[in-house]
């Protein structure tokens, strides 16, 4: 995130890119192969300004996004708070 300011004039910019949620097993050793994605990688881009005698300007932009949830997904989970 970068913020500038000139005056009474401000501008920011930021960026996320490949942000991602999984669920796998925590064993360094199965890790990969039971490692499932929740939300696929994506990016979002956020940029703002402030333009004389107006308020605060912002775009925000966001890639595709891919969300995977299955009910052997959601029953894993409920397993795992459970009983782990």
């Amino acid at each position: 995130m970068k913020l500038r300011t000139y005056g009474e004039r401000m501008y920011i910019r930021g960026e996320i890119n490949e942000l991602c949620l999984y669920m796998s097993k925590f064993n360094p050793a199965k890790r990969y192969i039971t490692k499932h994605y929740i939300l696929h990688p994506c990016g979002l881009s956020l940029n703002g300004s402030t333009p004389a005698g107006k308020g605060l300007h912002l775009s925000l932009n966001v890639s595709n996004i891919k969300l995977c949830v299955s009910p052997g997904l959601l029953f894993a989970s409920l397993i795992s708070f459970l009983y782990y």
